[in-house]
């Protein structure tokens, strides 16, 4: 779990330091928070079949064959990840029109879209390595680095750049 949540929190901390932002630059947040939770729903698949495959193996003594699951798993991630990335790069408009009709709003989403996309496309790789960490059952290791880089690196970094 804990490597998990301190992601989960560190998004909702990012939504907390948002909400002191004016009202559209709220709204285009919460759009791109939107997306990029869609975008995340594949990859948890990925997860899950990384975690079971590579923990199945490793722990039958198949470390060739979980080392092959898990390079299977995160090139899918990618091909995922890659994919998603240039479908909204291609119909950007489009899908942005589906959530707000203000240009003003649109503007601060389209302003943001390359930190977002590539935002998007390294969440969904590093979901994918989550399910490998918990196959090798290294959730505990990994979950200091995971502290480090939202709490003690991107929260900061976040009030800085926002404030």
């Amino acid at each position: 779990m804990s490597l998990s949540v301190w992601s989960w929190w560190a998004m909702d901390v990012f939504t907390l330091i948002a909400s002191y932002m004016p009202a559209n630059v709220i709204a285009a947040q919460h759009i791109m928070r939107q997306v990029t939770l869609l975008t995340f729903m594949v990859p948890i698949g990925f997860n899950t079949a990384a975690m079971i495959l590579v923990g199945n193996n490793i722990g039958a003594d198949k470390v060739r064959v979980g080392k092959a699951y898990a390079h299977l798993c995160v090139r899918a991630g990618a091909v995922w990840a890659l994919g998603t990335v240039a479908l909204l790069v291609l119909l950007r408009g489009p899908f942005v029109g589906l959530f707000t009709e203000s240009a003003e709003v649109q503007g601060f989403i389209y302003a943001a879209f390359p930190v977002m996309l590539t935002y998007v496309f390294f969440d969904c790789v590093q979901c994918v390595g989550q399910g490998i960490i918990r196959g090798l059952g290294k959730q505990g290791v990994s979950s200091i680095g995971t502290i480090c880089g939202y709490w003690l690196l991107g929260i900061p970094i976040a009030l800085t750049a926002v404030f």
